[in-house]
């Protein structure tokens, strides 16, 4: 978990920015899980919808609703919990004027900068009309440079969780084998995994055959019988705090069909190029470029290139595919930050399915994946 230790330092570099800003304070709003990622950077652990007042000076306080809850998260946030009344307004404005904030700089910090869900709007109107002396200004952006560059301890917790999914991966590429069902294979890796105390926290796969004879949407997919000739397709998750380490790759059972080794190798490529941009002073853009080849190969790309960790949550950093989502500003990346890259690649048709990933953190001399088993596709 992480550590007290490690959140004292998570308010310094807030402060620090904060200090560079000239901010008076912070006020930072969640939802409830995954919407609360900058929320759990500064409360800790809430797992609920809040509402934090973070002061350049003294202690922090968070407020949640409703009233039943203060007990609960009062056991794992690390900040005072309170009950944030109606609207959480005469709690917050009471508490501004308290420490004579109602004259202050104060930063507000959305729900993330992608769904940019700011205070409540009748929150916010409130605030400006009973604090009129008060100067408000959105930092999302500012909060989230601060959040998404891994402290040492912190990098320390995924690479522990990109472990224990290596131990998940030997056991289960082990596990594939031709007569037995992908439900049998999931069951028999996630008890393996309990039994020796490994952090999994997700595992799913899917089954088809590489002549098309069978379709990998098929959903008696986890049920059948597998057979060579087959591909199976997996992904998984494991958490150490509020880390998850990501791993996905597929296995042919049997010499590859052209089709499938096209999907297969282009799958790996993008990932080596995903990778080889999260370096020190790569960009998004540089990771976007990295689906041209797609089309060429004639396959599309459905989902995310990659999306950064950050503490307590994902960050989305480049989508190509029929959605056509792009971060709302490009982002250099910086020696700390973590991300999965993982493309998702598919048949123009839809028929044959492949996602190839791993985590990578970027460090001082370049990208870091994480674990010994790096980006491949198995054949057995």
């Amino acid at each position: 978990m992480v550590s007290r230790e490690t959140y004292a330092k998570r308010h310094a570099a807030l402060r620090a920015m904060m200090a560079e800003r000239g901010l008076d304070a912070l006020l930072v709003y969640g939802l409830a899980p995954p919407l609360n990622a900058n929320l759990e950077y500064v409360a800790g652990d809430c797992r609920t919808n809040g509402l934090v007042l973070f002061p350049a000076d003294g202690d922090g306080v968070l407020w949640v609703q409703p009233k039943a809850l203060v007990p609960f998260v009062s056991r794992t946030a690390i900040l005072e919990v309170r009950n944030g009344g109606v609207d959480y307004g005469d709690e917050l404005i009471g508490e501004l004027r308290t420490r004579r904030l109602d004259r202050a700089a104060i930063g507000i910090v959305e729900v993330d900068s992608l769904r940019t869900r700011g205070l409540p709007h009748l929150l916010y109107e409130r605030l400006k009309a009973d604090l009129p002396a008060a100067r408000f200004e959105t930092v999302t952006e500012l909060y989230e440079a601060v959040r998404h560059v891994l402290l040492p301890e912190e990098q320390a917790l995924l690479s522990a969780a990109a472990d224990d999914l290596d131990r998940v991966m030997d056991f289960y590429v082990a596990a594939i084998r031709p007569g037995v069902s992908l439900a049998q294979v999931v069951a028999e890796t996630q008890a393996f995994a309990k039994e020796e105390g490994l952090a999994l926290s997700a595992l799913s796969a899917r089954a088809a055959a590489m002549d098309r004879s069978t379709s990998i949407l098929d959903p008696a997919s986890p049920s059948r019988l597998l057979q060579l000739g087959d591909y199976v397709f997996f992904e998984s998750n494991a958490a150490s705090g509020s880390f998850r380490a990501y791993r996905g790759f597929p296995i042919a059972l049997g010499e590859p069909t052209p089709e499938a080794r096209n999907l297969f190798e282009t799958a790996l490529e993008v990932a080596q190029c995903v990778v080889a941009a999260l370096r020190p002073g790569g960009t998004t853009s540089e990771v976007i470029r990295c689906g041209d080849l797609v089309p060429a190969r004639g396959l599309w790309c459905h989902g995310p290139l990659a999306t950064g960790h950050s503490t307590g949550g994902w960050q989305m950093i480049a989508v190509r595919g029929f959605d056509g989502y792009r971060p709302p500003t490009e982002i250099t990346f910086r020696p700390g930050m973590a991300f999965s890259a993982f493309p998702h690649l598919m048949t123009r048709d839809n028929g044959m399915i492949t996602i190839l990933g791993t985590s990578v953190i970027v460090g001082e001399d370049g990208p870091r994946i994480l674990g010994r088993h790096g980006l491949r596709y198995v054949v057995k």
